[in-house]
């Protein structure tokens, strides 16, 4: 709604909320100085701690696809040369290019950020909130779009909000890898999602009737088998693909530029996610573990001490 999804405590969370939705660009790395790519490296954890709010949740998606052919058309149309052998050198690059491409090492790179905003009112399929409660909702999760999109451009990235329909493309992407390279559904507004419903069966009363064509309904798409250990299998049997996950134990101490392409750069998958989330530790229970690790570590000085003494 007015680009805002409406979602249902996630993560666990014991409150509703909504979430936006932000397109980010980096520049090339080709045209940036060591000491520029280490600023802006340094300023995405600038950007997490103060562009998402306590209470709230951050994702930044990293969307790692096979390039489409029409990627590489830029190359392939490029102005005839009087010089025949450019035109011979633009036409190798092109092919060769292509050829890596059909290979999956050609990769179109894609960065998403989400941001959860807590709603104003509470709402549900039995007690909906009012259109003036719905109204502050919303107006309250463009606030927290917005400063978001400042704190990204002040840290020297190019950002944009998100629409509705490119909120669901993201999701829909996601959650059907292997419709990803298709052409993609629209994202269908509440006022168009009703449909009719068969007739019950015989026995039980009342016919046709209509009712709303969900949003989970359209999102999730494909079928998931998860009986493998390994992996899941998602498709239609005989179109299926095979879906890992691998989540980091420890966060790295210390990251540079470009560690995660090394890394991703070794695999051969036709598309990945990369998936970072973020949200504020809780002031309490981080008091609770210092004040236990200052007892600990007062315990262990008072028992060294006591040994030297008998000593």
């Amino acid at each position: 709604l007015d680009d805002v999804m409406f979602r249902d405590k996630p993560s666990g969370r014991d409150k509703l909320c909504t979430e936006v939705g932000i397109e980010i660009e980096p520049s090339s790395r080709l045209f940036q100085t060591n000491q520029k790519l280490a600023e802006l490296h340094q300023m995405v954890k600038g950007v997490l701690q103060q562009g998402v709010a306590r209470e709230e949740r951050g994702r930044l998606y990293i969307e790692v696809q096979t390039a489409p052919p029409e990627d590489l058309h830029p190359y392939r149309d490029v102005p005839e040369s009087e010089h025949e052998l450019v035109n011979l050198m633009a036409q190798d690059r092109y092919e060769y290019l292509e050829q890596l491409r059909q290979k999956n090492l050609v990769k179109r790179w894609r960065f998403f950020m989400t941001c959860t905003s807590r709603a104003t009112a509470k709402y549900s399929k039995e007690a909906r909130p009012t259109p003036e409660e719905l109204v502050a909702t919303v107006r309250k999760a463009d606030a927290a779009a917005a400063s978001l999109l400042g704190y990204l451009r002040g840290a020297g990235y190019e950002a944009r909000r998100m629409s509705s329909n490119e909120m669901f493309k993201l999701a829909y992407r996601y959650l059907n890898p292997g419709r990803a390279s298709g052409r993609l559904p629209n994202w269908v507004p509440p006022e168009k999602r009703v449909r009719v419903v068969p007739t019950q069966p015989k026995g039980k009363a009342g016919g046709p009737r209509e009712r709303l064509f969900t949003l989970k309904e359209q999102l999730f798409q494909t079928p998931v088998n998860n009986e493998d250990m390994s992996h899941l299998r998602i498709g239609p049997a005989g179109q299926q693909k095979h879906v890992g996950t691998v989540s980091l134990a420890r966060v790295p101490q210390r990251t540079v530029t470009g560690m995660l392409a090394r890394v991703l750069e070794k695999l051969d998958a036709s598309t990945y996610y990369v998936v970072l989330e973020f949200d504020h530790n809780d002031p309490m229970e981080t008091d609770k573990k210092l004040e236990v690790s200052k007892n600990r570590l007062f315990s262990q000085m008072g028992s060294g001490t006591q040994e030297e003494t008998k000593d």
